[in-house]
């Protein structure tokens, strides 16, 4: 499952797990990038502490 919250993405990972991502999308002149900002527990993202860098 991917979900989009704010500037991030959120993916449902494995082992009760998110990953939260930003996204630099590719141009034809510039490669893409995909900036990992944090990896929770669902208890540690159910607090939304990682909103901020997000919004």
């Amino acid at each position: 499952m991917t979900d989009q919250g704010g500037a991030c993405l959120v993916f449902d990972a494995s082992g009760a797990r998110r990953l939260i991502c930003n996204v630099h999308y590719a141009t034809p002149t510039r490669q893409g990038t995909l900036y990992v900002w944090h990896f929770l527990t669902h208890a540690e993202y159910d607090r939304n502490d990682w909103k901020d860098i997000c919004c």
